[in-house]
């Protein structure tokens, strides 16, 4: 999902009304909280939560920008949904095999959006509590799509790096992702300026 970002952020341009403005340094909160909401960053997580206190109670500037965010990502990717997509890729022209690809691709940007949005509602709703010392609802919860709440997912991180190689590929894939979090966070920085007030 994440790696659809870039399509998300032209298709947002096109269906999303923006927002008032955020300033920087809540938005780059905002989206630590999004790419922290793993669980290979738990100790990642506590410390922003930590370090930000203010900005996760119930009424903080985050909560509010993650509440209205996912609002508006939820509604651009109904309001992107077509049913009629792979007829409209069959009349627009070219090869008939890219019509299915181009349907596909479309369904799955919207379907991005209502996932993406449905995660930031989510993260309103549970991180005041784990703000405020309760972690149970971040921790055994999850917003829709997502397979494994917060605890199975770690769980199963811990039963699988006990399993040789495993763990190495856990310590590699949070690696790569960490070099690629600052591309990510710049784009993602830039939608909730826009959009999340």
């Amino acid at each position: 999902m994440r790696r659809l970002l870039v399509p998300v952020l032209c298709l947002m341009a096109i269906l999303v009304q923006p927002a008032a403005a955020i300033d920087e340094s809540t938005a780059r909160v905002v989206v630590r909280a999004y790419i922290f909401n793993n669980p290979l960053y738990l100790q990642e997580m506590d410390e922003l939560l930590n370090q930000n206190r203010s900005l996760f109670l119930p009424d903080g500037a985050a909560i509010r920008c993650m509440r209205n965010l996912g609002i508006r990502l939820s509604q651009a990717g109904f309001n992107a949904y077509n049913p009629h997509a792979l007829e409209n890729a069959y009349r627009v022209g070219g090869p008939p095999e890219m019509a299915q690809d181009v349907a596909r691709g479309l369904d799955s940007l919207a379907g991005g959006l209502s996932l993406m949005g449905g995660e930031f509602t989510w993260l309103s709703q549970v991180l005041p509590a784990a703000v405020q010392g309760n972690v149970v609802p971040y921790l055994t919860t999850k917003p829709f799509g997502r397979p494994l709440t917060i605890k199975q997912g770690y769980d199963l991180l811990v039963q699988m790096s006990n399993i040789g190689i495993a763990g190495q590929l856990f310590q590699l894939t949070k690696e790569i992702m960490n070099q690629q979090m600052p591309f990510r966070e710049d784009q993602m920085v830039l939608m909730v300026i826009m959009y999340g007030d």
